[in-house]
């Protein structure tokens, strides 16, 4: 018997040593990966810093590519024949081009390795972003100064930065566009909002925005203007984007975030996997709603119900860039295509639309919603209302009293995607946009063919007009089609 107890505490103490050990070495292994990553973000940061002292050269800035303007047709109201009722013409038609928008929501960039929390010193900074209050711990100790601009001090600047105390300030950031769901443009603004906090507005704030911005992943340029001391930062983008100054490096383009003069000086540093700004805004932005505006809508065939607007994202999409990918305008009204609708407006709107929908055959639940789009909005083309062509994201078409064809199909492929779940194209006409709808069951009407899926015509702007309408004018008509998320 003793000798059997001796023969479980033996194996007792194997297991324990044995788990012991396995503890160890996983513990040796993260240690081991930890200071890989750090040796690796460390060893970019130096590389980066050596570059700042030897890569800037003048130049001067392509032209500003202006936006399209395109002339819209009026709105055609759909003149029912009463003495006899025919089924819609089938009509298939001949596609020439396709314009392909992305089809899958882009993952954002990412730092070249984990950022991870220290235990630095810090002292909090708070500020407001579209009424919404973020916190950030700030280093308590490290500070910089620009006094002039030189390689050699920028290069020492950036080693400053890169240093542990700035870690906690980087991680905040990121966790902030996790949190809110902030898209690349707003995280770069939120970035040049956080660098004036910490030390105003001047060069260490634009060289603070710059290295946060570079170590979240992304694709950036310093300048500096000719003949003075004022620092600029450019971001890069696949975009190109309408009457801005731009720089093009590599086939990438990169924009001020800011006036700048024409001629810069630019430095060519680059750091390791960095990526471009992209326009897609693929999740909804969390801005706090302390600013929500009630509207109602009401439909030709009874569907009515109040919305309410969040006025912090109004004002975001304000400021919002406009551009496309290789000049394929597809990619431009996808941008905004692809936009969820805001919380609120699912809070409030989307429930009245359900119901309305609720028991009807999936034609007639898309009729319902066709309806609501072309007689619950008041129509005007942009040059009456603000003097230019203007897109509306889906939640400025429910927050502003006027809209046009762009505007409405875009809310009209928002609300299908939303609340039938069917897949939706855009159809760019020549001097219209529309869409079409891709049913699981048999409905006739005028319809493309793409990718060997039928979809049948569905026009916002061709008033009172039934799924399978198309406006008579444009029967026949190539387009062309836009893909949607």
């Amino acid at each position: 018997m003793k000798h059997l107890f001796s023969v479980f505490l033996m194996l007792a103490l194997a297991a324990t040593t044995s788990a012991q050990s396995l503890t160890e070495r996983y513990r040796s292994f993260q240690q081991a990966a930890k200071k890989t990553y750090a040796d690796f973000r460390a060893e970019a940061n130096a590389r980066y810093a050596k570059m700042l002292d030897e890569t800037w050269q003048q130049y001067t800035p392509d032209s500003a590519v202006p936006k399209p303007q395109r002339q819209l047709d009026p709105p055609i109201l759909y003149e029912e024949n009463t003495d006899t009722v025919k089924e819609p013409e089938v009509i298939e038609y001949t596609l020439s081009t396709s314009e392909l928008a992305v089809k899958e929501p882009e993952p954002q960039p990412q730092p070249v390795s984990p950022v991870r929390e220290n235990s630095q010193p810090v002292e909090y900074i708070t500020i407001e972003y579209y009424g919404t209050p973020l916190k950030f711990r700030a280093p308590k100790l490290a500070e910089f100064k620009l006094q002039r601009l030189s390689d050699k001090q920028y290069s020492a600047a950036w080693q400053t930065l890169a240093g542990e105390d700035f870690d906690n300030l980087l991680y905040d950031c990121l966790a902030a566009r996790d949190d809110y769901q902030l898209c690349d443009y707003a995280y770069i603004e939120m970035l040049g909002l956080v660098a004036e906090q910490i030390y105003g507005k001047g060069n260490e704030a634009v060289f603070l925005q710059a290295y946060l911005y570079a170590q979240s992943g992304y694709s950036m340029k310093l300048a500096n203007s000719l003949g003075s001391d004022q620092l600029f930062l450019l971001f890069g983008s696949k975009y190109t984007l309408y009457n801005r100054k731009m720089y093009t490096f590599n086939g990438m383009h990169y924009y001020p975030t800011e006036d700048t003069p024409d001629d810069l000086c630019i430095s060519r540093a680059s750091f390791p996997n960095e990526q471009p700004m992209s326009l897609q805004i693929s999740y909804d932005l969390r801005f706090t709603a302390d600013s929500l505006r009630s509207l109602s809508r009401s439909s030709s065939m009874g569907v009515t119900s109040s919305v309410s607007v969040n006025e912090r994202v109004v004002e975001f999409y304000n400021r919002y860039p406009t551009g496309n990918i290789d000049g394929e305008v597809g990619t431009l009204y996808a941008v905004y295509a692809n936009a969820p609708i805001e919380k609120s407006v699912k809070q409030t709107l989307y429930p009245a639309l359900k119901k309305a929908i609720s028991g009807y055959s999936e034609r007639d639940a898309v009729n319902k919603l066709l309806n609501f789009v072309q007689t619950a909005f008041e129509y005007k083309l942009d040059d009456e209302v603000w003097g230019y062509d203007r897109i509306f994201f889906p939640l400025e078409t429910l927050y502003y009293p006027y809209s046009d064809c762009e505007d409405r199909s875009i809310l009209f492929s928002r609300l299908v995607r939303d609340l039938v779940g069917n897949d939706v194209i855009l159809l760019l006409y020549p001097g219209h946009l529309a869409t079409a709808v891709k049913f699981d069951s048999e409905v006739n009407g005028d319809y493309f063919m793409l990718d060997d899926q039928k979809y049948v015509v569905c026009d916002p702007t061709y008033i009172r007009s039934s799924v399978g309408d198309a406006m008579p004018q444009l029967r026949g008509v190539t387009a062309k089609l836009i893909k949607l998320q």
